[in-house]
């Protein structure tokens, strides 16, 4: 009997899978089919490298390649009752290039790159790095502290590079990617063949095990931030703590919603919040600083959005029998930010001082504060509430743009 080489090299008769297994077809052989879509590759002049190709599917199938588009600040969110979802770093995928060209980049540039991921609702990027090489990765890796500790950017990345590059040869994902591409493009004509079958499920399943070994298992992945230090060795595998460790030092003033869920901001800001926020800032400048139960709308979320965060977080509402009495905040976080309120509106011995609002928002909205739209609603209404006598407001109904006109 022939050899198993012969058989599958001369042949073609048999065809050994990826796992091992030996396999018959009749007609055309996977390997035969795979040879003709490689040759075709080759006389097609490929321009682009297998690395650009690879990175290019990964920021395509973003959602297939992480599972989510952004990784969570869980611890963050839990110490300072926040919302998880709400505090969030955007999964990207570099090549080592990609990623020097960033960090070495002027600071205009560089900080133009996280206003485009802030202005989607994230607050930094965990930059995931691949390359052909794993030598270049393990260069990296011995860089990255230098490169992270220059770049003005420093807060808002963290850097997970890859321990296994993306394979050799055939064996390269992104050549991989390519050869599929031409499978599906230039032999229709073998669709539905067994051959054609096998050939697309294998490549596709080895493209799929092996992306996801690379890129999103913890012990193939060395995360790095300038808070690596902050965290243990077991800690530092996780992209989540290296986010919660960086967004705390960033935002220190950041205000607790007490876990109200209807207080999220993200992916949109939710409805029933939105609602909520507007009536308690309407109530508030409207009754003087004090808000009936019987004005509320009977919904329970209103009270307990209200309770939660409000009155038990900022502490800035007092609640007796039958209202909600505006008193300034006891909570030092929310304190700080009313008193940066006091300090833009502070006449200076001036009979009257005009402030815009929407400057207001940019500075309470920013680092080290980070009110989002429906906090910064609340508290603005609420200082203005109880400055009523000093404060007069003229503009359009939107409160944020608005002019104070204190006198």
């Amino acid at each position: 009997f022939p050899s198993h080489d012969r058989l599958i090299n001369q042949r073609q008769a048999i065809y050994r899978r990826n796992d091992g297994i030996y396999q018959f077809f009749t007609g055309t052989n996977p390997r035969e089919l795979e040879q003709r879509v490689i040759a075709e590759l080759e006389e097609k002049g490929n321009r682009q490298s297998p690395e650009i190709t690879f990175v290019e599917y990964c920021r395509e199938n973003i959602t297939r390649v992480f599972s989510e588009e952004s990784t969570k600040a869980n611890q963050f969110a839990a110490e300072n009752g926040l919302l998880a979802s709400d505090w969030c770093f955007e999964n990207q995928i570099f090549t080592i290039k990609e990623l020097e060209k960033l960090l070495n980049s002027a600071p205009e540039i560089a900080k133009a790159k996280i206003k485009r991921v802030r202005d989607d609702g994230y607050h930094g990027i965990i930059a995931h790095v691949i390359d052909n090489s794993a030598q270049d990765l393990d260069a990296l890796w011995d860089e990255i502290d230098s490169y992270l500790q220059k770049s003005p950017i420093h807060q808002r990345l963290v850097v997970a590079i890859a321990k296994q590059s993306i394979g050799e040869g055939e064996q390269n994902l992104g050549r991989i990617i390519q050869k599929i591409n031409i499978l599906k493009t230039k032999f229709k004509a073998e669709q539905g063949t067994a051959s054609y079958i096998k050939l697309l499920a294998d490549w596709e399943k080895h493209l799929r095990d092996r992306t996801h070994e690379i890129l999103n298992r913890p012990d193939n992945l060395r995360h790095h931030s300038t808070s690596s230090n902050k965290l243990t060795l077991q800690l530092r595998k996780y992209s989540t703590y290296h986010i919660s460790a960086l967004l705390s030092e960033i935002y220190p003033f950041v205000p607790s919603i007490g876990g109200v869920d209807k207080l999220s901001i993200f992916p949109k800001i939710h409805s029933t919040g939105n609602k909520i926020a507007a009536t308690v800032a309407i109530q508030l400048l409207a009754g003087k600083g004090k808000i009936t139960f019987a004005s509320l709308p009977r919904e329970a979320s209103y009270t307990t959005a209200i309770d939660g965060a409000f009155v038990k977080s900022w502490k800035i509402l007092k609640q007796t029998s039958s209202n909600y009495i505006l008193q300034e905040p006891t909570d030092q976080k929310i304190r700080d930010a009313w008193d940066k309120i006091s300090q833009l509106c502070n006449l200076n011995g001036e009979k009257f001082k005009e402030v815009s609002l929407s400057d207001i928002w940019q500075i309470l909205s920013d680092a080290p504060y980070g009110y989002n739209h429906l906090t910064f609603t609340v508290l603005l209404a609420s200082w203005l509430s109880f400055h009523r006598e000093e404060v007069v407001l003229r503009g359009i109904t939107d409160l944020k743009a608005k002019t104070a006109l204190l006198s």
